[in-house]
C-alpha cells in the first residue's frame, strides 16, 4: 500500500464570509487494551472513568517547537468536512478509522494573521496504525489519556472538543445500560406475563379436566345403576319364573294326589272305583 502524499498550496482553500479559513480536524481516539471498545464493561461510565480509559492522539508541530495538537488542515473546495477530516488524520497521524457525527464548530483567532478561522472538529474512533504516512518524517504522534491531553494540548477551541467528546461517550455508555436495564426488565415483565397466561391456561384445563373426570365418574355410576337395574329386572323375571314353576309343580303334585284319593276311595254303594 502506498503512502498518501500530503496536499500542499491554498488554491482549493475554502474561506468563510469574512476571509479566514475554514479548518477541519479531528480527535482520533481508542479505549485501552486494544483498538476496539470493549463492551462487556458493566460499570456505570462517568467523565471521570474515560479520562482514564480512553486515549487521544496526538501529534507535534510541523514547524517543530513545543506545540502540540489534534490532527487538522484547510477545508478544501474538492472535497466534504468529513473527507477532509480523515484525510488530515491519515496524512499528520497515519491513522484510519471510523468517523462519527462532528463534535462542533468554533470561530477562533489565528495565531498568524488578523483574521477569525472557522473550526470543524470530529471524532475518529482508530481502527488502523500506518507504520509510514506522508508527515511522518516532520511529525510526531503519541497516545494518551483524555487527562493529559487537556493539560498538553495548546489550542482551547480543540480542548472544547474533546470535553464535547467524553461528554457524548459517557451519555452513550449510560444509554446503552439504561436499554441494557431496560430490556432486562422488560424481559422479566414478559415472563412474568408469559408465566401467568400460562397459569390462567393451565388452572383452566385443569378445571376443564376435573369437570370432565366428574362428568366421566357421573356417567359411570349411572351406566353401573342401569346395568344393575336389568340385572334387577332380570332377576325378579327369573324369581318370577321360579315361582311360577314351583306352583306349577305344586298344582301337578296336588292334581296327583287327588287323583289317587278319587280312585282308592269307594263310591258310596262301597264299590271300588276300578
Amino acid at each position: 500500500m502506498g503512502v498518501l502524499v500530503a496536499r500542499t498550496g491554498r488554491e482549493l482553500q475554502r474561506y468563510t464570509a469574512t476571509g479566514g479559513r475554514e479548518v477541519v480536524g479531528c480527535i482520533p481516539y481508542r479505549m485501552k487494551g486494544g483498538m476496539k471498545q470493549e463492551d462487556d464493561d458493566d460499570r456505570p461510565c462517568t467523565n471521570n472513568c474515560l479520562d482514564e480509559e480512553m486515549e487521544v492522539l496526538l501529534i507535534t508541530s510541523q514547524k517543530g517547537g513545543d506545540a502540540i495538537m489534534f490532527p487538522k488542515g484547510g477545508w478544501e473546495k474538492d472535497e466534504t468536512k468529513e473527507k477532509a477530516a480523515c484525510r488530515e488524520a491519515e496524512e499528520e497521524a497515519g491513522v484510519l478509522g471510523t468517523l462519527e457525527d462532528i463534535l462542533g464548530n468554533w470561530s477562533f483567532k489565528s495565531k498568524r494573521y488578523d483574521a477569525m478561522y472557522e473550526g470543524h472538529v470530529f471524532p475518529l474512533k482508530v481502527t488502523k496504525e500506518l507504520d509510514r504516512w506522508a508527515e511522518d518524517k516532520v511529525r510526531q504522534r503519541r497516545w494518551v489519556t483524555v487527562a493529559e491531553a487537556r493539560e498538553i494540548c495548546q489550542q482551547w477551541w480543540m480542548k472544547a472538543a474533546l470535553e464535547r467528546l467524553v461528554t457524548r461517550l459517557s451519555n452513550t455508555k449510560r444509554q446503552i445500560a439504561y436499554v441494557e436495564e431496560g430490556t432486562e426488565k422488560l424481559v422479566v415483565q414478559k415472563n412474568w406475563s408469559c408465566m401467568k397466561e400460562a397459569q390462567k391456561i393451565l388452572v383452566t384445563r385443569l378445571s376443564n379436566t376435573k369437570r370432565q373426570i366428574a362428568s366421566m365418574k357421573e356417567g359411570t355410576e349411572k351406566m353401573v345403576e342401569q346395568r344393575n337395574w336389568w340385572m334387577k329386572t332380570a332377576l325378579e323375571i327369573i324369581v318370577d319364573h321360579l315361582s311360577n314353576t314351583i306352583r306349577q309343580i305344586v298344582s301337578v303334585k296336588e292334581g296327583k294326589h287327588w287323583r289317587d284319593w278319587w280312585i282308592t276311595s269307594p263310591t258310596p254303594s262301597g264299590r271300588s272305583r276300578l
